[in-house]
């Protein structure tokens, strides 16, 4: 349940964006008149709200809700600046014990280190602009939730994904993951994944489809169910994003996460550029562009023509899993298993 405190800083943040969509250079005095925003006060960009100045309480409340509807936000990842260097260990230090009067025995160890460089994330909304217009609380709802769950879907597609970082798209956390194959016996499977896994099992995690879950639920794991839950007493989340037929592993606590800035942006000239690969780029998509480098078979719109507005919601986010932070098992003979 989305606070009211949180409530009013979301309705802020498309209050602002309609007022400029609308109203344009008249924006300040639009939201005064009809919101009762008084935007004189904030120092947002022209034209788009951001995570500086004024608007910086309301876009983390924006991002807050963005990673709730997330697995991203479900998992308590380790939070780390963009572009400071990730140091891992690569090959891992022994302990020894000595006597009082002994010298100190030492292990060699092996580091690895690079940057986590930001990666955008972005979701656009089209509304027509009688909506934008006569948007009562039900239209702003509308409005603030479509941009939520487009964020937070694209999320939790790329970080449940198998797909590498391309310089645009972070890496999937199942990149490189090796996939245990799970038998029909249930517990045989779970305890299988469980010794592929080289994560602490202490702070584990799951996910999976609902799926699943239900699959589990069917055979005495009574803690588990479509939302998630507990399994073997660790947390279960659930995603319809996760891999069919796929149990998951993770130690959060291996996987750091970067997220800054926010931004909400509204246009009425935009055109936009249609894509049936929802959750994915467009095909030949240029990385440094943003945009394909060669004209690909979509519906091009404008939103002048069509008396509509768009809004963009963009957040600066990356993550990175370290060797044996995820494991995870095909869990495909489990539709006629035991347990």
């Amino acid at each position: 349940m989305m606070s009211p405190r949180r409530k009013d800083l979301l309705n802020d943040f498309v209050h602002a964006a309609i007022s400029r969509a609308v109203a344009g250079p008249s924006a300040d005095k639009y939201a005064l008149h009809r919101f009762g925003l008084n935007l004189d006060t904030r120092t947002a960009v022209a034209g788009s709200i951001t995570a500086d100045g004024a608007f910086k309480d309301e876009s983390l409340a924006f991002f807050g809700s963005v990673a709730e509807q997330s697995v991203v936000g479900q998992l308590p990842l380790r939070q780390v600046p963009f572009d400071a260097r990730l140091t891992s260990v690569a090959t891992g230090a022994t302990g020894y014990w000595t006597s009082e009067s002994a010298g100190k025995a030492l292990s060699q160890v092996t580091l690895s280190a690079s940057p986590l460089a930001a990666r955008k994330v972005a979701a656009v909304c089209a509304f027509s602009d009688e909506v934008m217009r006569a948007a009562g609380d039900a239209g702003v709802a509308l409005m603030r939730n479509d941009l939520i769950r487009s964020c937070s879907d694209s999320l939790s597609a790329a970080f449940l994904s198998t797909a590498a970082d391309d310089g645009t798209t972070p890496g999937g956390i199942l990149d490189g993951v090796s996939i245990v194959t799970g038998n029909e016996s249930i517990q045989y499977s779970l305890r299988a994944l469980m010794d592929s896994f080289a994560g602490d099992l202490t702070r584990a995690v799951w996910i999976s489809t609902p799926s699943i879950y239900a699959i589990l639920a069917a055979n005495n794991h009574n803690r588990v169910g479509l939302n998630g839950g507990f399994l073997l007493g660790a947390k279960a989340v659930a995603s319809r994003f996760a891999p069919a037929e796929h149990l998951i592993l993770v130690d959060p606590e291996l996987i750091a996460i970067a997220v800054n800035d926010v931004q909400v942006k509204s246009s009425n000239n935009a055109t936009l550029q249609m894509s049936d690969q929802s959750g994915s780029p467009l095909a030949n998509q240029s990385a440094a562009e943003g945009s394909p480098l060669e004209p690909v078979p979509t519906s091009v719109v404008s939103m002048f023509q069509s008396n509509n507005v768009a809004m963009l919601a963009e957040i600066a986010v990356n993550w990175r899993a370290q060797s044996g932070a995820v494991a995870a098992m095909d869990c495909a003979a489990w539709s006629g298993g035991s347990p």
